[in-house]
């Protein structure tokens, strides 16, 4: 009986056990005699609950389905379908980004709205001109950089250009764009990287905006121009979620019974649990459908929260990411404990969340000034 030979896979799926408990999937890739790993960005949670079990099994689906599409290229390359001079122009290689943007960016909304933006740009850069892939060098990124900072945004008044923020957050799209474009052996190298850091746009400093208990109780006694709107932002405020996790909310994920949330952060693939308060839950609507709450495109619902604060008599710059930071200070202002809340954000590490009390300190700081100046006087 001749002896039978086992295939080899060339793309393996394995697991990394990591300090949390979680495990870490990612892709063991042998061809041509070179090994090479990529992570995915993907956990599966300890546990053998029902909820645990549906999150693992989404986890799994979506890992696997990355695993095949690596096993078709791999098996493209071999068979001599993809050549190294292949041209691809840029605007597809965007728009495939963006198609493909919630199997690879892990459903990343705040990186799809960046890489449509970015494309948006790009547009009235290349002004018609036609533009593969492997035209794309340094020269260029250096020159698509220099217009970002010149340019207008889409909503401008007289004068106003794009913040330094936004131009770093869209040409940081293009990097990603251009880095898909290197893995996929369109490129070489990514020649964002090849860049002087003068040449890049520069990120500025910006205040954390958040409201004090006694402004959002007063926000929240101010009647609502959007129920669903409001109420999520309010929902946001009390429980410290992003608007990407508020946004894909569903109802299988809060558990009424045991009063929490068990949701999986779209930002990094985390799994929290969230107490839900009391007061949390006057704003959620009438269950209806898969998802929580019904909600608009971001810069409608930016628009209505500023109104809303704006009625409330709150003068401070808000943003829908003012209540992620609302939640941290309320709960630090009220004695919460710094461990509980970082780990209620899914913070990394605690240093991250020492910031908002570092917030709260310079607020009392500045309160007890104010008294020495009215006192001095």
């Amino acid at each position: 009986m001749a002896k039978q030979t086992k295939i080899k896979e060339v793309v393996r799926l394995r697991a990394k056990k990591l300090a949390n408990g979680n495990e870490s999937l990612y892709l063991d890739c042998y061809v041509d005699g070179k090994r090479t790993y990529e992570f995915l960005k993907l956990y599966l949670i300890p546990g053998s609950d029902a909820n645990a079990k549906r999150l693992n099994k989404e986890t799994m689906a979506a890992a696997n389905a990355i695993k095949a599409k690596r096993i078709i290229e791999v098996a493209n390359g071999a068979a001599g379908i993809k050549q190294k001079n292949e041209r691809v122009l840029l605007f597809d290689w965007i728009d495939e980004t963006i198609k493909g943007w919630q199997v690879e960016f892990n459903g990343s909304f705040a990186r799809l709205e960046s890489v449509r933006s970015m494309r948006h740009y790009m547009v009235n850069f290349l002004n018609g001109k036609k533009t593969f892939v492997n035209d794309v060098d340094t020269e260029f990124c250096r020159r698509f950089s220099q217009y970002l900072q010149a340019s207008k945004p889409k909503y401008h008044k007289e004068g106003e250009t794009l913040s330094r923020n936004s131009c770093r957050m869209y040409f940081t799209s293009l990097k990603v764009v251009l880095q898909r474009a290197v893995v996929k052996g369109l490129l070489a190298t990514n020649p964002v990287e090849q860049m002087e850091q003068c040449d890049k746009p520069k990120a500025e400093k910006s205040e954390r905006s958040y409201l004090t208990t006694a402004e959002f109780k007063r926000l929240i006694e101010t009647p609502m121009t959007d129920q669903h709107i409001c109420g999520a932002f309010a929902f946001c405020c009390l429980t410290g979620l992003r608007l990407s996790d508020v946004e894909t909310l569903r109802w299988d994920e809060i558990d009424f019974e045991r009063g929490e949330i068990c949701k999986r952060m779209r930002k990094t693939g985390d799994v929290v649990t969230i107490p839900l308060s009391e007061t949390a839950k006057r704003f959620l609507p009438h269950q209806s459908g898969e998802f929580v709450f019904n909600l608009a495109s971001r810069t409608y619902m930016g628009s209505v929260v500023r109104g809303w604060a704006k009625t409330a008599k709150i003068t401070k710059p808000i943003s829908w990411h003012t209540s992620r930071h609302t939640f941290a200070t309320m709960s630090l202002e009220q004695g919460g404990d710094l461990y509980a809340i970082s780990k209620i954000l899914g913070h990394s590490s605690v240093a991250v969340t020492e910031i908002y009390a570092t917030l709260l300190d310079k607020q009392k700081q500045k309160a007890v000034s104010v008294l020495d100046d009215a006192l001095m006087k």
